[in-house]
């Protein structure tokens, strides 16, 4: 993923951890060599970070009694409860390298002064240099298309324009299953799974008799953030071509954050209901 920068060569973040660090020496060796410190201390926790990602919400009383009985843990879980913006102020001096880390930190769709997100560095960043990233061949349909053909194979079935009207619940309380919007049911043989909105999934597709007055309640009050992510894939008849050199009109992505001031900026003129207007 490419950075481009009006100010210097940018900073490109490449699945090899040693030359994203050296990418970041041309700012500041320092930070560079922070972020290499980063990077270990994810070595250690990643797979808990992985296994947490899939796995059904902890108590939240859990990470901090994990973490509260070392020194090591409890300068951990301060890093935490930081906002994001005054994780990178304490841990990077470039500002250069500040609005990349915090850029990459906010991806998540979160504010710069937000408290406890501090951890979202390690979220973002250094998996990276583990897993990669990685873009469809022939486009993003493509991605759909192979996840249909693996369920398929494994003996599932995928509809589409089959929009669901409720979903069925027994006098248990237990989801038996859907009916679509033309009446047809489809009963579940091991358990009704939805990725949709906790609004939509309990107070539109559940009958409320089924849900507790103060489940109901939370459900009405949930909140889907204050900012959202804006995206643009460009079908080109060739790559860009960056000031900062060819390796970095190479990159397949580009993340472009300017300053640490235009990022105060942009999230100022949000929270006024204003466009960003650089």
């Amino acid at each position: 993923t490419g950075h481009p920068n009006k100010e210097g060569p940018g900073i490109i973040v490449y699945k090899s951890i040693e030359k994203t660090v050296e990418s970041i020496c041309q700012y500041s060796r320092k930070d560079a060599q922070r972020y290499r410190e980063i990077f270990d201390e994810f070595v250690n926790i990643k797979d808990g970070f992985i296994k947490g990602m899939f796995s059904p919400p902890s108590p939240p009383s859990y990470l901090p009694a994990a973490m509260e009985n070392s020194r090591e843990g409890l300068r951990m879980l301060r890093s935490y409860n930081q906002s994001a913006k005054a994780f990178v102020l304490e841990n990077f001096e470039n500002p250069h390298v500040q609005a990349f880390i915090l850029g990459w930190a906010l991806a998540p769709q979160l504010l710069p002064d937000q408290q406890g997100i501090g951890q979202t560095f390690y979220i973002m960043i250094p998996a990276i240099h583990f897993y990669g990233e990685s873009i469809p061949e022939g486009g993003a349909m493509m991605l759909s298309n192979a996840l249909v053909s693996y369920l398929e194979a494994h003996g599932g079935t995928v509809r589409t324009s089959a929009s669901v009207s409720q979903f069925l619940v027994d006098s248990n309380k237990t989801a038996q299953g859907i009916r679509l919007e033309d009446g047809t049911e489809i009963l579940a043989r091991k358990a009704v799974v939805t990725s949709l909105d906790p609004q939509q999934t309990f107070l539109r597709l559940i009958d409320e008799q089924h849900l507790n007055e103060d489940f109901l309640h939370m459900a009405r009050n949930f909140s889907f953030g204050k900012v959202s992510i804006c995206r643009v894939h460009y079908a080109l008849n060739e790559a860009p071509s960056f000031l900062n050199g060819e390796e970095m009109s190479q990159t397949a992505f580009q993340r472009i954050f300017g300053s640490m001031a235009d990022i105060d900026r942009q999230y100022q003129e949000i929270a006024a209901g204003i466009a960003p207007t650089n």
